[in-house]
């Protein structure tokens, strides 16, 4: 017998994508982590909505608009959002419900209780059979792991490393120091966890201590203000509330890892903590863990079963180690719905590009970039992605000597954010529109769809910045999640125009898009990509 999607809650699919059934049926017949790699194309929020049709689960992202597009619209999952996403309804007050005049006795005593929105949105969203929220909510309100669901579904499962460090840890500049009137920073030099080392005694009693200082001086300064009538407040004292609150569960989150796990912290603090670009030292207090693996199964272990869903895990060993379930999880590859010679990842043959790199290693990258693109259509709209943007006018400017590229190649302004570079990038394309034009950028490695290009060039594999101590201390504490993340960092490059659409593929007539590597360095993570991209990596001819 068919099972049809319509018997998952799936009304609105006529029939499966390859490989969605069995993996909505493997994961229902398990508890516990489960691990999930599915290719872009492969439905995983629909895998999602399917499993929600037998059990109670709750979907987390990152994005406010991955809540909204991917599981609301899309599937019907009640989504909640944080306090500032809804507006205050009592009349005599203003601003949004995260500076709510009750907030300190019960949202629910205000005498509007019953018309504000995000009470409303909140009683939906406990009572809610399958819902959306995102990680900032899920980590900083407690009712969802009071309430968990049978099923926990985490969305784009291969950033929880870095979502689970920056939860678990804080960090302080001069700035707040001296705005919440906190204590003097610990004069804690040096590196402390796994092989670092601390000139200091007893480093995390002296943090945990001066922490919980500093989360009573916080909390007195938002009391007295708090005592204010809200209507009173400007807009900038609500903010500054808001962000007092904030910086009070990053600080309580910190502490209570602190006192959990008390192992393996980079922590440093003082007068003389890191210099500014003048040399001049600035004062900070910095407390982050070095892995995730005392830290995630605390965080996310919660439900009858924890699904990480992502379409770029990667080496699923290396990954369950960091996040402390290396012998918790269970894995599964959807495979690829598109064979591997329909979805060519071309290695240019490109010298390794470094810090040693030779100006003839730069020359010799330009020219098998340049020879690439050349063979390809001219109207084939692309981006290169590099990872400083020195590196991309560097790079614009070898490419321009070559023959028809010079008028093609578009950096965009290094003061925009991601959002107003692809805005100006539309622009770009459209005064352009019989040009084939290239973006050199170092900011769309990941979460941006680049769905008219159809040149995807890798021109520096993504090994994390050593540019601070944080991240040398990660690298030194476990290489191997160092060399994985990069692996992850360049699957996801790799990705951004290949977006699980049929005219994104190769069909026997020839190639439908260049995704090419220009890099020798992405051999050092071989071991760390998974087994869907290695199978589509060949050589150029």
């Amino acid at each position: 017998m068919i099972v049809s999607p319509a018997s998952y809650g799936l009304e609105q699919h006529n029939e499966w994508r390859p490989n969605q059934l069995e993996a909505v049926q493997w994961i229902a017949s398990r508890n516990g982590y489960i691990i999930l790699q599915a290719p872009v194309g492969s439905g995983k929020t629909a895998i999602a909505a399917a499993l929600a049709n037998n059990s109670t689960l709750t979907a987390i992202c990152r994005t406010k608009g991955l809540q909204v597009e991917n599981y609301d619209k899309s599937y019907g999952f009640d989504a909640m959002f944080g306090k500032s996403n809804y507006p205050c309804v009592h009349p005599e007050y203003s601003g949004n419900a995260d500076t709510c005049a009750f907030a300190e006795q019960g949202m629910h005593l205000c005498p509007y209780a019953n018309s504000c929105p995000y009470l409303l949105a909140k009683a939906i969203a406990m009572e809610s059979k399958k819902r959306s929220l995102n990680y900032a909510y899920w980590l900083t309100a407690r009712w969802p792991r009071e309430m968990a669901s049978e099923m926990i579904v985490l969305d784009e499962a291969h950033q929880l490393p870095d979502i689970t460090l920056d939860w678990a840890g804080v960090e302080i500049g001069n700035t707040a120091k001296n705005e919440w009137e906190l204590n003097d920073f610990p004069e804690i030099i040096g590196t402390f966890g796994g092989s670092m080392f601390a000139k200091v005694e007893n480093p995390v009693d002296v943090s945990i201590d001066w922490i919980a200082n500093a989360i009573n001086a916080i909390e007195n300064k938002l009391s007295m203000s708090k005592r204010k009538f809200a209507s009173l407040l400007g807009e900038k004292e609500k903010q500054k509330l808001m962000q007092g609150e904030n910086l009070v569960r990053k600080l309580t989150a910190t502490r209570n890892a602190l006192l959990r796990s008390p192992h393996d912290w980079y922590i440093k603090s003082g007068r003389a903590v890191i210099r500014d670009m003048r040399g001049n030292f600035i004062p900070r207090f910095i407390c982050k863990p070095l892995s995730a693996k005392y830290h995630f199964p605390s965080y996310f272990g919660y439900g009858k079963s924890t699904i990480l869903m992502s379409a770029t895990i990667g080496n699923p060993d290396a990954f369950a180690t960091e996040l402390g379930i290396k012998d918790k999880y269970s894995f599964c590859a959807v495979p690829n719905q598109w064979p591997a010679h329909t979805r060519p990842v071309f290695d240019l043959g490109a010298p390794k590009m470094g810090h040693k790199s030779t100006p003839t290693d730069y020359e010799k990258q330009a020219e098998v970039i340049a020879h690439a693109i050349q063979q390809c259509p001219p109207d084939w709209k692309g981006v290169i992605h590099v990872t400083r943007k020195t590196e991309a006018a560097l790079l614009a400017k070898r490419l321009s000597r070559y023959s028809g590229l010079s008028n093609r190649l578009w950096t965009p302004d290094t003061t925009d954010g991601t959002n107003i570079q692809m805005e100006e990038w539309k622009k770009v394309k459209k005064k352009n529109e019989k040009t084939g034009m290239i973006a050199i950028t170092w900011t769309w490695a990941e979460g941006v769809d680049l769905r008219e290009e159809r040149i995807c060039i890798v021109a520096k594999t993504q090994f994390p910045t050593l540019g601070d101590d944080y991240e040398v201390a990660r690298r030194n504490y476990n290489g191997k999640t160092y060399l994985w993340r990069t692996a992850v960092a360049l699957e996801q490059s790799l990705g951004r125009t290949r977006r699980g659409e049929p005219e994104d593929y190769d069909n026997g007539s020839g190639h439908e898009q260049l995704v090419a590597i220009a890099d020798g360095n992405w051999r050092r993570v071989k071991s760390y990509l998974s087994n869907d991209l290695m199978d589509s990596i060949q050589d150029w001819k």
